[in-house]
């Protein structure tokens, strides 16, 4: 987890504090708010500022019993969001001080950073959000500007959750300028390594086990650990979310057997 050096202050567990937490770390002028129902037949967006997001906690929290996902994103180009990030990521992602950490399932995490500048060109920025989400392992689908995130205290509504959807809990937050500056600094120099997700194509769209088990080798080969792969996969396998046994496990056991 994120050492005590780099703890920011800690939010509360009511959803009026966890909003307002976010709104204190994430500073905006306004927000692009989105409601997006678990079954996506229906999208409510917002353009709000601070005082209206606040205000309308109480209509939000409505919708989200009523199965809508609550979504939201700083007017800010200067703000990137890292998605589907391990619990094992955490303590490198904390020496570039981000503005904001929350928990949006058990053991899956966003994170927001707040650059000081950034290029205008979207393809400049496309590079930047890709080359973040490469370092620390994150979704790289959500790697992209505009990329919408989760707003703390309410629920993920996924299906897979049902009936036990998780809170979205609010861990960190403070307002502040990430220590990575894409332009002058390499990702080096923060002592990180960059490590690009791996690339693979499935022989068809059934193939799920097959995409699984290249993606697997393509980690052992790079030297993951078993809990890297093992939470790399929990976010990203349909097949793993249907099964009960240990299917991550066994394809980890097996794969490094292959690759000796």
């Amino acid at each position: 987890m994120i050492s005590t050096t780099h703890i920011l202050t800690t939010g509360g567990e009511d959803t009026r504090s966890m909003v307002t937490g976010f709104l204190v770390g994430v500073v905006s002028s306004f927000y692009f708010v989105k409601l997006i129902h678990q079954n996506r037949s229906y999208v409510i967006s917002r353009y709000w500022d601070n005082k209206q997001v606040i205000n309308n906690i109480a209509f939000l929290s409505k919708k989200n019993k009523q199965g809508f996902n609550v979504y939201i994103r700083p007017a800010d180009d200067r703000f990137i969001l890292l998605d589907d990030l391990c619990r094992n990521a955490l303590n490198n992602l904390a020496k570039l001080q981000p503005c904001l950490l929350m928990e949006t399932s058990p053991g899956n995490y966003q994170a927001w950073i707040k650059l000081k500048e950034i290029s205008p060109d979207r393809d400049q920025q496309l590079t930047i959000w890709k080359t973040l989400a490469a370092m620390f392992g994150a979704d790289p689908a959500s790697a992209k500007p505009d990329q919408i995130g989760r707003l703390p205290g309410f629920y993920n509504m996924k299906k897979k959750y049902s009936p036990d959807f998780p809170l979205v809990k609010l861990h960190r937050f403070q307002d502040r300028f990430s220590t990575w500056q894409p332009y002058d600094i390499p990702a080096t120099a923060t002592g990180l390594v960059a490590i690009p997700p791996p690339v693979v194509k499935k022989k068809s769209a059934t193939d799920r086990s097959g995409y699984d088990w290249a993606v697997t080798c393509d980690l052992v080969k790079r030297g993951w650990t078993d809990e890297q792969i093992r939470c790399y996969l929990s976010t990203r396998s349909r097949k793993a979310a249907t099964r009960k046994d240990d299917y991550i496990g066994m394809t980890i056991r097996k794969a490094r057997l292959y690759n000796k």
